[in-house]
């Protein structure tokens, strides 16, 4: 995915829970995992090491619940998604990871004129 603030292209792997049709899923799951992963640069860190980050997480009440996760970089990633409201299955499990390419370029800041 592409971002804005900064943060390198990446790639995210969402598996769902067993028998759930995941393509009308992705839209809600993709931009609900990218705004957290925009309010979370120290992500990057782990993505240069080459490390995956996951995140699990349920759909209780049409909110993001129960998140688990491993890693500082995780943490911050499943504290931007915990409470968010979502459109998706009640009852519904997420394992999200989140991958840093390494040929994946890093944005610079914009400089003076050209």
């Amino acid at each position: 995915m592409a971002t804005k603030r900064g943060v390198p292209d990446y790639e995210i792997a969402v598996a769902v829970s067993k028998g759930t049709d995941i393509a009308p899923l992705v839209p809600a799951l993709g931009a609900a995992l990218h705004a957290a992963v925009e309010l979370c640069p120290e992500i990057v860190q782990a993505g240069q090491r080459g490390e995956i980050v996951g995140v699990s997480f349920r759909v209780e009440q049409g909110a993001i619940g129960k998140v688990a996760t491993k890693g500082v970089e995780a943490t911050c990633v499943g504290g931007a998604l915990g409470g968010k409201p979502i459109a998706a299955p009640d009852k519904l499990a997420v394992l999200a990871q989140i991958r840093f390419p390494s040929e994946a370029p890093v944005p610079t800041a914009p400089t003076g004129t050209p």
